[in-house]
């Protein structure tokens, strides 16, 4: 083998092995794209929920500033157990019931 053609040989050896490399960097970092999309995907959906919660939270007072009715309840009934001591306050029938 001529000394021409073992540097040919090694130069192809080295150029394959750099195309190699080249090609494990591209999946590599077509997978960090996958796994950033992910993982931007789960923190959406999470925080959509969490801000679905919050905006659908009854005990809160409502946009207008009013309280909303659950928290008119809630008061009547914490109001109610603090004057008759264990009795308890029926949301349906708005009366005392008894424990």
């Amino acid at each position: 083998m001529s000394p021409i053609d073992r540097d040919r040989a090694r130069d192809k050896r080295r150029y394959e092995k750099h195309q190699t490399k080249l090609d494990m960097r591209a999946v590599e970092s077509r997978r960090n794209k996958q796994v950033l999309g992910i993982v931007l995907a789960m923190l959406l959906v999470i925080g959509g929920l969490v801000g679905v919660s919050l905006a659908a939270n009854t005990d809160k007072i409502s946009a207008r500033g009013h309280p909303t009715p659950h928290n008119a309840w809630a008061r009547e009934r914490r109001a109610a157990r603090s004057r008759s001591g264990t009795q308890r306050y029926c949301r349906t029938t708005g009366a005392a019931a008894s424990a």
